[in-house]
């Protein structure tokens, strides 16, 4: 027993490289030898879909969109003006919208040049749910200028207009497209039908919670002989999509020349002459990569906003010929090899390859890896796009044969072990690597073991961040480390509602009678909350708070508030989650039990204060002074019956402030309550009315 607890104190001071000493031990071993190989990287093609039917032969496929609300659903867009349904792996030969069939007023093909999915999409109660946008081509029309983008200063005969329109699907059917949805949003005048809308584009790095989010890109290429001009030198234009009073959309306050009169506001780039694909190589940051043909190059070349290369030369990324329609930016995690790396494909003649660029900087750049892609099947045209399917995995779409496949790649062994061990000796190396096995299997569990009681992995593992709508129908649920929604639950399909302190269940709210919420069961759970505040803090010690939801179909575990010794490992102070813990109990309860759920009557709220005892508090140097420690100037008194008679004015007066202090408070938390929409007009009149009484 000693001989193991020995290796297993061993052990514990090599954690972090464990694996390099079984490996050295097992080298070690006079006996043993094997060997060490690395093989090449292989590539699979998992079939995903096929797109082969008599009535779609010859498609001029444009673009291919994952749905995010299904892993095996995508959308498939033609350049006839159509969108397509593909699932189980075929297609719909019905298209789910025909431009051609509702732009009948036009005496020519309607021709779709970009679609492109908003990013809300997947969220209920959220501006641009299952609402996507298209851009194409219609001729020039002097009516339709409500919508049109206004070009000052010239005299040019423009042809045709590029419309971008919004659309939605049927929120009962999400395989159907609400027809009545239809919204110009903006028309942007060209000379040429060739010189459409190229991409509609969302940055996909932008959070809910971000000032620029949900703001769209579009990209239009320059007019030969026009490029000097602002809106035909090659631009890409930024707008928020979404209607404003009579405005179909608005212009951003930081577009950069929203104060310039020669150039239109929604303008954010302009002279990068042919512009083929934008993309943003990186997260966090502002800069977008635009890959465009300028001057006879092809280039790829970062910006910032305000640019204008109309008559200064981009600085040069990449001038390599590479098919630039055909870039992204991979952030899935099948292929390791190529995690948060740019990659493009191209065709050389040996076939098509797959190539990456590690690093994108302006100083410095690697230059791409070739891989090349070992199917003979692939088409011999340059017929090929690469896409990303829900999980952001590559997904290759040969238009020639009408086939849709995703790039997997199998997991290798780096470490082949070939031994020609005699029998004795084999023996003795498997009775070690047992020996060796189980005591790092006894390790690891005893670590798991104490580690699974740290608060820091119930934060981890559970959700850690919730946010009602302001419908206050439906709650948002996700993860620390994520940074998006991931659960979304209706307030109205939860059967319980549980709050505990330290394990401690001390408020259930359900559909039965005696659970519902008051203005007594309030009190009692700020008082629990605030002795738990109390309880001095020591190294070890573990305060938490939790709130446990249940529906129809299973439990959900949110840790609010996580504390161990003098560290917190959750974002919000006690103070606030204790606040936030009141109110969902008032909501939940008026949803779910309203025959047992009392009126919401404003008090003053009994918030946890420093005891002597506690080794610590939250957010010590954000603390207000308490009201009972507010000294009152004092007059300098000269005779015993003067303090006699001044010293029970003094105490009124102090007791005065203290209650016109708590009655603010209160007033001011009755008037928050009402604005977050927990009270109606009525309650909240008799909630002031027997304040105002107390």
């Amino acid at each position: 027993m000693n001989f193991f607890l020995s290796i297993i104190n061993i052990l514990q001071k090599t954690s972090k490289n464990w694996e390099v000493i079984s490996l050295v031990f097992f080298i070690s071993s006079p006996s043993a030898s094997f060997t060490l190989t690395n093989p090449p990287t292989k590539y699979n093609y998992q079939h995903i879909a096929n797109m082969q039917h008599p009535t779609l032969s010859n498609q001029g496929w444009l673009k291919l969109i994952a749905d995010p609300n299904a892993e095996q659903q995508f959308y498939l867009a033609n350049d006839n003006g159509q969108i397509f349904l593909i699932e189980e792996g075929k297609i719909n030969p019905l298209p789910l919208l025909d431009l051609n069939q509702i732009e009948t007023n036009n005496d020519h093909k309607v021709h779709l040049t970009a679609f492109v999915l908003h990013p809300n999409f997947t969220f209920r109660d959220q501006p641009g749910f299952v609402t996507f946008y298209t851009a194409h081509l219609n001729k020039f029309d002097e009516g339709q200028s409500t919508t049109r983008l206004q070009v000052n200063g010239n005299k040019i005969e423009y042809q045709y207009d590029a419309v971008i329109t919004e659309w939605q699907f049927n929120q009962i059917n999400l395989k159907q497209i609400d027809p009545t949805s239809q919204r110009e949003v903006l028309r942007v005048p060209v000379v040429k039908q060739s010189h459409g809308i190229k991409q509609l584009s969302f940055n996909p790095f932008k959070k809910l919670w971000n000032n620029d989010y949900g703001l769209l890109y579009i990209t239009l290429p320059a007019t030969k002989d026009l490029n000097q001009l602002p809106l035909s030198s090659g631009v890409i234009l930024r707008i928020n999509p979404n209607r404003f009073g009579r405005k179909s959309y608005t212009v951003p306050n930081n577009n950069p020349y929203i104060n310039n009169n020669d150039i239109a506001n929604e303008i954010i780039l302009l002279g990068a002459q042919d512009i083929k694909q934008i993309i943003w190589p990186q997260k966090n940051s502002e800069r977008l990569l635009i890959s465009h043909h300028y001057n006879k190059e092809d280039l790829l070349t970062f910006s910032q906003h305000k640019t204008d290369w109309r008559n200064i030369m981009p600085e040069q990324l990449l001038s390599h010929r590479i098919n630039t329609s055909k870039l992204l930016f991979y952030q899935g995690r099948a292929l390791d090899k190529f995690h948060q790396q740019l990659l493009y494909i191209n065709q050389t003649p040996d076939g098509w390859q797959l190539n990456s660029i590690k690093s994108i900087d302006v100083d410095n750049i690697e230059p791409g890896v070739e891989h090349k892609l070992s199917n003979n099947n692939w088409s011999v045209d340059d017929n090929l796009k690469i896409f990303v399917d829900s999980s952001h995995e590559i997904i290759i779409l040969d238009q020639s044969n009408s086939e849709i496949y995703r790039i997997t790649q199998p997991k290798a062994q780096s470490l082949v072990a070939a031994s020609t061990l005699g029998q004795d000796n084999s023996a003795k190396l498997a009775l070690f690597l047992l020996i060796l096995t189980c005591c790092s299997a006894l390790y690891f569990f005893m670590r798991w073991k104490r580690n699974s009681e740290f608060p820091s992995l119930l934060t981890n593992k559970h959700f850690a961040y919730t946010q009602v709508s302001q419908s206050k129908q439906h709650i948002r649920l996700w993860h620390k480390q994520h940074h998006m929604t991931e659960t979304v639950l209706s307030i109205a399909d939860i059967t319980a509602s549980e709050v505990s302190l330290n394990n401690t269940v001390i408020s259930l709210i359900n559909v039965d009678s005696g659970h519902g919420f008051s203005d007594s069961l309030e009190q009692k759970l700020r008082h629990f909350l605030a002795d738990g505040y109390r309880d001095a803090m020591v190294i070890d010690k573990v305060r938490t708070i939790n709130l446990t939801l249940t529906d129809n179909n299973q439990s959900y575990l949110i840790a609010l508030y996580a504390r161990k010794g003098h560290k917190r490992l959750t974002k919000k102070p006690y103070r606030n989650v204790v606040e936030e813990v009141v109110d969902w109990c008032w909501l939940v309860a008026k949803t779910i039990n309203v025959a047992h759920t009392g009126t919401r009557t404003m008090f003053l709220p009994i918030t946890p204060s420093i005891n002597k005892n506690s080794t610590h508090s939250d957010n010590q140097a954000q603390k207000k002074p308490q009201i009972s420690t507010i000294i009152t100037a004092k007059k300098k008194i000269s005779h015993p019956k003067d303090i006699a008679e001044e010293a029970p004015n003094t105490a009124n007066k102090n007791q005065n402030n203290i209650i016109d202090t708590q009655l603010v408070n209160s007033l001011e938390k009755l008037v928050k309550i009402k604005q977050q929409g927990f009270l109606s007009d009525e309650e909240f009149l008799k909630a002031k009315k027997k304040l105002l009484s107390n």
